[in-house]
């Protein structure tokens, strides 16, 4: 990031929202800093959306505060709702809502016009605007004669040319085929880098939220599950959904039990594993009795000689191959568990195999049944 958290340009506190009965949003609180994108992720109906309508002034919620730049917008005790065209916030929807009769410069300028600045101040911030995202020469094409992407980029000119305090991005990238998302996500990113701007960024795509986010607020049924950077919601979940929805998951069906070496893991298949005399570091709480171990593909490690297994070893069975060019992909079945590993080509292997994995044990993660 480019400048310090330490200021807060957004601060929102007990956001909620009902429809007929139902919690949309329930309770929502975080913080935005200068210069971040905070990503708000999670599955379709989450509420993530609505969030971001909230914010906007779109919808009025039943309860919470929102502050911009510590200015109360909203305050539902106080019945404070400050309208979307007084927010100074620009927001860009999942449809680039251009409209084909318009040129690219009159796109741009348009929401300049609806706040009487100077006709000399028009020309140079959309000229700046389009230079920006990289349509400047193009200002007198229509916009049905741009391309996806670039109607994307203007999209993003005419909700940055006025200079908003935060940019609410919902879904931008959805409609685009999937190489122009790729190449958009990193051009979005160097934008908004470049601006020393402030996003907030819906997705339901969790590489997208993984490319952009400085923080990624992770929600479910209305809820926040987990905040924190990319890293830290990845390597540190606080809970299984969390786990679960950002990156590939594998689950065992596992029990607490004590042996002669002391506490361990027991899986299905009498394999076990141990975590050494500070294992429970790995665990939060061990919890007695059966449990859910989890671990991602890349905690687990082909052992390339036959052998019997040790501690933290597993076997499973080979059920399907598939060639990906420069490696494999290998659908196996293990410990009452499907999954898939990638392995390289020079592994020779074929179906109905059994292979020996080593299971790191300071990567598994124990959630109570």
């Amino acid at each position: 990031m480019q400048s310090s958290r330490s200021k807060v340009i957004l601060n929102v506190q007990g956001l909620s929202k009902n429809y007929a009965g139902v919690w949309a949003v329930r309770d929502v609180s975080f913080e935005v800093y200068e210069s971040e994108i905070l990503v708000l992720l999670g599955p379709s109906g989450c509420g993530k959306s609505t969030t971001l309508r909230l914010l906007a002034g779109l919808e009025r919620p039943d309860t919470g505060e929102v502050r911009l730049r510590e200015k109360i917008i909203v305050d539902s005790k106080m019945g404070i709702f400050t309208p979307p065209e007084r927010r100074n916030m620009g927001m860009v929807f999942q449809a680039f809502a251009v409209w084909p009769h318009m040129t690219v410069e009159e796109h741009v300028a348009f929401p300049l016009l609806v706040r009487h600045r100077a006709k000399e101040e028009i020309f140079q911030k959309v000229r700046r605007a389009l230079d920006f995202v990289g349509l400047g020469g193009l200002e007198k094409r229509l916009s049905t004669q741009l391309s996806g992407g670039q109607q994307q980029r203007l999209a993003l000119a005419r909700a940055l040319v006025y200079e908003p305090d935060i940019l609410l991005l919902d879904e931008p990238l959805s409609n685009l085929d999937a190489q122009l998302r790729q190449q958009m996500r990193l051009e979005l990113k160097n934008l908004q880098r470049q601006l020393g701007a402030t996003f907030v960024f819906v997705t339901h795509d969790q590489d997208e939220a993984m490319t952009l986010a400085h923080r990624v607020a992770l929600m479910r049924d209305g809820v926040i599950e987990q905040i924190g950077t990319p890293d830290e919601v990845y390597e540190n979940p606080a809970t299984l959904f969390a786990h679960s929805f950002l990156g590939t998951t594998i689950r065992f069906e596992a029990s607490w039990i004590e042996d002669n070496d002391g506490p361990c893991l027991q899986l299905s298949g009498r394999y076990r594993l141990r975590f050494g005399p500070d294992g429970d570091r790995t665990t939060g709480s061990p919890t007695a009795g059966q449990v859910l171990a989890t671990v991602r593909p890349e905690d687990l490690q082909i052992v390339a000689e036959k052998r019997a297994p040790k501690d933290n070893e597993i076997e499973a069975e080979v059920q399907d191959i598939i060639n990906l060019g420069d490696r494999y992909e290998i659908a196996l079945k293990g410990c009452d568990a499907d999954f898939v590993l990638q392995a390289p080509k020079r592994l020779r292997v074929k179906s109905r195999d059994r292979l020996l994995l080593a299971v790191d044990p300071l990567r598994v993660k124990i959630w109570p049944r």
